[in-house]
């Protein structure tokens, strides 16, 4: 009850905020707006000028359970974070991402829908200041979460020399708090939630700052937790057919026995990871604890499955009648479950594969329209996109088939170019993001009018752009029945 009465709190809190009238578009520190998502106009885009280092919170609420929200974050480097969900609130239908920014310049911040529902939602953008900005040693840090439910955000240096095992410990008894590391370049490593003991999450190697954000999961509570690089953790790898242990542990009690008369998966020592589909390369869903097992209906290629997640058999043990078990279809994994965990086997997200690359996620609403199939409206068989040098910028337009505007040609002109250096050339990030039910069916790709499209939505390319070749054609095309509304963002690298 706790819980839902700081919920409540909070959607007034935002509701009555200041609220400002127009759709999406320059938004800055401090401000908090309420617009809508709609099957016409399902993403909309906002712009903030950030300085390097400083540390963004961006909070979306939709205002119906059905709407999840998704938040999108496109600096002058391209990509650097996305979410659908937030642990660190009680209710699903929001989206938190906080991130440090690497430099200065505009970022776009693109708001959708991971769902069918639409409708009216609130933004909020703030400014933090981290709290740790020196190396951990040997002498843990102990940080105090006051009550109030405001969140605290700190920087951890990365080791350059080898992966780090950061181990979070819980001082006050009962105290239930929610936690999110981020990697440097923005995107969450990790995010759980409970009053566990002890919780380890491996680092992974690099030469900037990965980002902690930890505040009580019940406002009226308070708290000490000890954060120390100890602990071992092994690295983890992905791809393949089996799952490597999780890099989470947490002290456990208790546990039920698997029954009898039912094939079950039991974790061993290190727990299990459950995933999304029967590979590493699909996201984790939940942790099983040590010794703590789910039933299992059915298998493929050494993977088990309870018809909503997948473990590796790898780091599970079969009990009971499992010698018949069907082969489940893999080819479209169920997606994750809003299902409470209990407090002493919460869900930990172990931590992914980390690479210094630009990581793109797809961020396509999937609704279905309940009214007729919307049309794009024909337009001129050539479309110009103007960006500055210095800025970049965002297009939007929309393509349908059988009917309507089924081909869109965009010339991206630079402008400011000069024949002088450091003015002379630009090279830029050109992503392509897709909104609707029918994404992916729109391709797309560069050249001439016959060039081929082997591209889809939410890919990029680099373009390097002089004064005297500063234009780059893309051709958007439907390749099949639908509607897609398209926005090309184009962000400086160098």
């Amino acid at each position: 009850m706790k819980h839902i009465r700081w919920s409540i709190i909070l959607i007034i809190a935002l509701l009555w905020s200041s609220i400002a009238s127009a759709q999406g578009g320059a938004i800055t520190y401090g401000e908090t707006r309420t617009e809508a998502l709609s099957a016409a106009a399902p993403q909309v885009l906002y712009n903030l000028q950030g300085n390097m280092d400083e540390v963004v919170t961006i909070y979306v609420l939709g205002w119906v359970q059905e709407f999840q929200p998704t938040i999108t974050v496109l600096g002058p480097t391209g990509q650097l974070a996305f979410t659908n969900s937030d642990n660190l609130t009680p209710i699903s239908n929001d989206a938190r991402v906080t991130v440090k920014l690497p430099q200065a310049g505009n970022y776009s911040i693109l708001v959708g829908s991971a769902t069918a529902g639409l409708g009216n939602f609130t933004i909020a953008v703030r400014q933090t200041t981290a709290g740790i900005s020196t190396q951990l040693d040997a002498n843990p840090v102990t940080i105090n979460i006051p009550p109030g439910g405001e969140s605290l955000t700190y920087s951890i240096p990365a080791n350059p020399n080898g992966d780090i095992p950061l181990t979070i410990s819980n001082g006050t008894p009962d105290f239930m708090y929610s936690a999110q590391i981020s990697a440097p370049d923005g995107r969450i490593l990790a995010t759980f939630d409970g009053s566990m003991s002890t919780v380890t999450v491996n680092l992974p190697a690099g030469t900037d700052m990965y980002t902690l954000v930890v505040k009580a999961s019940d406002a009226t509570m308070s708290g000490t937790l000890t954060i120390s690089q100890t602990g071992a953790v092994a690295p983890v790898t992905g791809g393949g057919t089996t799952d490597p242990a999780p890099v989470v542990t947490e002290e456990v009690t208790g546990g039920n026995q698997p029954p009898a008369n039912e094939c079950a998966a039991v974790a061993g020592t290190n727990g299990a990871n459950v995933r999304t589909g029967p590979s590493t390369d699909f996201q984790v869903l939940r942790v099983l604890a040590p010794n703590d097992f789910m039933i299992v209906t059915a298998q493929n290629n050494g993977w088990y499955t309870d018809g909503q997640g997948w473990v590796a058999g790898s780091v599970v043990t079969l009990t009971g009648p499992c010698d018949n078990l069907g082969i489940a279809d893999a080819s479209a994994p169920p997606p994750p479950t809003a299902t409470a965990v209990p407090p002493t086997t919460e869900a930990v997200q172990a931590t992914p594969t980390y690479t210094a690359t630009v990581e793109v996620v797809q961020a396509t609403p999937t609704y279905t329209p309940t009214t007729a199939a919307p049309q794009a409206i024909v337009d001129s068989d050539q479309l110009n996109m103007n960006v500055d040098r210095d800025n970049g910028g965002t297009y939007t337009n929309d393509v349908s088939s059988p009917e309507g505007d089924t081909t869109d040609r965009v010339r991206i002109v630079v402008d400011n170019l000069t024949n002088q250096p450091p003015n002379s050339f630009r090279e830029f990030s050109i992503l392509v993001t897709c909104a609707g039910a029918d994404a992916a069916n729109l391709r797309w790709g560069t050249g001439g009018p016959n060039s081929p499209n082997s591209r889809g939505c939410n890919e990029a390319i680099t373009a390097i752009q002089t004064n005297d070749s500063n234009q780059t054609f893309l051709n958007i095309a439907m390749e099949g029945p639908g509607y897609v509304q398209y926005t090309i963002i184009v962000t400086i690298t160098g």
